[in-house]
């Protein structure tokens, strides 16, 4: 007899399954907030949001641009090759939030 039991997942994997969804793309800290407060709900801290990021980050899933930007590779590309490639975008997205004084 077969079970199709399913395995525990945890906070973590759930999160990288919702960050592949968005491979190739620059995403913000509120959209990682977002995610990250779906999937603990009530119990959702700003510090476990953080201490989430820093574990994507050094496993690879995330890479960080700039406080608060984010860029979830496809593949293993290096800051550099994302800059060339997203420069004008994180350009904008940075003189956007100068001028709004964030």
């Amino acid at each position: 007899m077969v079970e199709s039991a399913k395995k525990p997942t945890s906070q973590f994997n759930i999160f990288v399954e919702r960050l592949l969804k968005k491979k190739g793309k620059i995403i913000d800290n509120k959209s990682i907030e977002k995610i990250v407060s779906q999937i603990m709900g009530e119990k959702y801290t700003r510090t476990k949001s953080y201490k989430i990021v820093h574990q994507a980050n050094i496993k690879g899933h995330l890479i960080i641009l700039k406080k608060d930007l984010y860029y979830v590779p496809q593949t293993k590309e290096n800051e550099t090759d994302i800059i060339a490639k997203w420069y004008w975008f994180i350009l904008h997205l940075h003189i956007k939030q100068y001028i709004q004084g964030k």
